[in-house]
């Protein structure tokens, strides 16, 4: 079964389906004449008592052959892997990125066959963690624990437990995480009604403070400067 959104398609996509439906007229057919067309043959699943509903519709087969294997003017399948060893990050909120990567066949085949360990080593200024990974991962969540750095995210690979011998297979850098604003403005928390502002929802009705990693560096910030 596959599932399409058939306004989505472009104009030659649409007129494709039409020609393998045999629908009647179809090189005449407006855009909105070659969708209400197919929506009729196909059937239409948006009764809000279908399991998905809108614009979605279940074709059970465009041609005669196997859905998985159809191809229409435009679409390629994406390659399983690319011929490359890559890494990219981005920055998801002040303490976590999103990092995702790619080993050549050719680089994993070698790594495979020297034993060698694969892990990420996330580095900020002096300060660095590394975490480690298998070949059949691709992609992770990257906690930042230091705000106001620069972070460089690496790929590396290892044999010994130290990782003495580790080579970095591809990186990525100028991931920035924010600095605390309080950080430079601590007499504002002196305000009463600001204190309360910040904090009064980042306490159990016991008085413990919440898991929250922002107001941990707050506080450790006023504890240093007192």
């Amino acid at each position: 079964m596959l599932l399409l959104n058939i306004e989505t398609l472009s104009d030659s996509e649409l007129k494709y389906m039409a020609e393998q439906e045999q629908l009647e007229d179809w090189e005449e057919m407006t855009r909105e004449e070659l969708i209400e067309g197919l929506e009729e043959v196909f059937g239409d699943t948006s009764d809000e008592n279908s399991p998905l509903f809108g614009n979605f519709r279940f074709v059970k087969g465009l041609t005669d052959v196997d859905p998985g294997s159809l191809s229409l003017p435009g679409v390629s399948p994406l390659p399983e892997t690319y011929n490359e060893t890559y890494i990219y990050a981005v920055l998801k909120d002040a303490n976590w990125a999103y990092a995702m990567w790619n080993i050549s066949p050719l680089k994993m085949e070698e790594l495979m066959a020297e034993n060698r360990r694969l892990c990420l080593r996330v580095s900020a200024g002096m300060q660095e963690y590394d975490i480690d990974i298998d070949y059949e991962d691709t992609c992770w969540n990257i906690e930042l624990p230091w705000h106001g750095y620069s972070y460089t995210i690496s790929l590396l690979s290892y044999t010994g437990e130290e990782k003495e011998d580790s080579d970095v297979l591809c990186s990525v850098g100028n991931i920035e995480s924010p600095k605390f604003f309080f950080s430079d403005h601590i007499k504002e928390l002196q305000d009463k009604n600001t204190f309360k502002l910040v904090f009064s929802s980042l306490f159990t009705k016991e008085g413990k403070l919440l898991r929250n990693e922002i107001v941990s560096g707050i506080f450790k910030e006023v504890e240093a400067r007192k």
